[in-house]
């Protein structure tokens, strides 16, 4: 945890950002300054209206917990083309003062990575200028770059329709030390050749290839997200048979997000021929193929529930979730996806670990077990 000086100082840096930022917003609307726009290559498809169907076990006392995760607008598919950018190792698309926006996965850090970051690139970063003939590309951003549910969705999404479009061999631009889920996954795309960035550098690139976002962050495009799956899930080997195994998903190896009364939990599930299984050691194909013989997935709210994306379409999931203000983007995957989804509201214990009712859980259990 950081000090109260850095989170003060970081705090402070974020007014600041801010500040500056919003003085840039007006001087592009008295058109003082140009704004930083790309040309659109290729048009994909135009913002659809999802709405999200309820978990299965939805309460109605529990609807305003819904409210903003069930109807939303996927975005504008677009492939951008520049020239004369600047790409840090963060995956911010830089030119002039300014960053690309739609190269961020939210509007709103358009003044973390402003006039502030820009300074501290041109300064401290090292500068490295590419070949004019290579056919980049870039799909990763700050959060991405090694987050795993950002990584699977936003990411692979993007390579996914930027391949659909490029046709040809290009260059992929990865950051430096990319997790081995990020390799492993690349290795579906036969086109893309990967090239790293290292820490704290730039590349200068002549032209480069954008692939815009298929829906906002936390938000899913069911379409696109379905044949991305398809194309993962068909580099696996064939197999005779699919076993139907339940599992728990434990978060016991990881700082963040844990149940404080997993022993017990896990007594429970056991009880019902459920395995305890962890994704720590895991290469992806292995998490793939275990997901695929999997029937029942029940885990705590984190980048573990990413792995729902490969189950066989018939599975169930139980989402075991922080009942203050909880985040439903798996719902949404799920969802997205055509799973049978659950949810059970865990309290809160200690700092971001929740504990789970077991009497619930043992009612959620009975819910998803098939009947006659």
């Amino acid at each position: 945890m950081n000090s109260l000086p850095v989170r003060i100082y970081l705090k402070l840096l974020d007014y600041l950002n801010r500040f500056i930022g919003r003085i840039i917003d007006l001087l592009q609307q008295i058109k003082v300054i140009k704004p930083f726009r790309a040309k659109t290559i290729v048009h994909y498809g135009k913002p659809e209206h999802i709405i999200q169907p309820y978990p299965v076990n939805y309460q109605p006392l529990d609807e305003s917990l819904f409210t903003t995760w069930r109807t939303y607008e996927t975005l504008e598919l677009e492939l951008y083309k520049m020239d004369g950018v600047s790409i840090t190792h963060e995956g911010a698309v830089l030119k002039g003062a300014l960053p690309f926006i739609p190269a961020l996965p939210h509007p709103i850090f358009r003044y973390r990575f402003g006039l502030m970051y820009n300074l501290q690139v041109r300064l401290r970063y090292h500068k490295i200028p590419k070949p004019e003939t290579t056919n980049y590309l870039l799909v990763y951003d700050f959060w991405s770059k090694g987050n795993f549910y950002h990584w699977c969705i936003d990411s692979l999404c993007r390579i996914w329709m930027a391949n659909e479009f490029l046709k040809e061999q290009y260059t992929l631009l990865l950051p430096a030390n990319a997790p081995s889920y990020v390799i492993d996954s690349i290795s579906a795309f036969q086109d893309a050749r990967p090239e790293f960035i290292p820490d704290k550098s730039r590349i200068l690139v002549k032209e480069m290839n954008i692939m815009g976002y298929a829906a906002g962050s936390g938000r899913h495009h069911p379409a696109i997200l379905k044949k991305v799956r398809q194309h993962m899930l068909n580099t696996l080997p064939a197999k005779d048979a699919v076993k139907k195994r339940k599992i728990y998903v434990s978060r016991g190896k990881q700082k963040s997000r844990r149940v404080s009364n997993e022993a017990e939990l896990i007594a429970l599930l056991e009880s019902k021929c459920f395995e305890t299984v962890y994704f720590e050691g895991m290469s992806l194909m292995q998490q793939m193929e275990l997901m695929q013989d999997t029937s029942v997935f029940v885990s705590s709210h984190g980048a573990n529930m990413t792995n729902t994306f490969f189950l066989p379409s018939d599975a169930k999931v139980l989402e075991l979730i922080n009942e203050h203000h909880p985040n439903f983007c798996y719902w949404s995957l799920c969802s997205s996806v055509g799973l049978a989804y659950y949810y059970q509201l865990c309290p809160l214990e200690t700092s971001d670990h929740v504990r789970v009712d077991l009497d619930e859980l043992s009612i959620n259990l009975s819910r998803m077990e098939p009947h006659p």
